[in-house]
């Protein structure tokens, strides 16, 4: 049971954070058009704008370890 749940939680957690960065990273290059449909305000999108470069530094990195790592376990 427990080797189960050590291959669960690697499989999660393993590609939870490259995953995360990715989506994040694609919702911030939408934020223009999710303010031009309305499904996003004017004043948080000019508040989440400044976070640009960090959001592509930590996806890059995220994705630079995952491909070095690989299937390899962190814990």
């Amino acid at each position: 049971m427990a080797g189960v749940l050590w291959l669960l939680a690697g499989l999660i957690v393993g590609d939870l954070l490259p995953a995360a960065a990715l989506i994040a990273a694609g919702l911030y290059s939408a934020l223009p058009q999710l303010q031009l449909r309305g499904w996003l305000s004017a004043t948080l999108a000019t508040r989440l704008q400044p976070f640009g470069q960090l959001l592509a530094i930590t996806t890059a990195v995220l994705a630079l370890v995952h491909l070095v790592i690989g299937e390899r376990s962190l814990f």
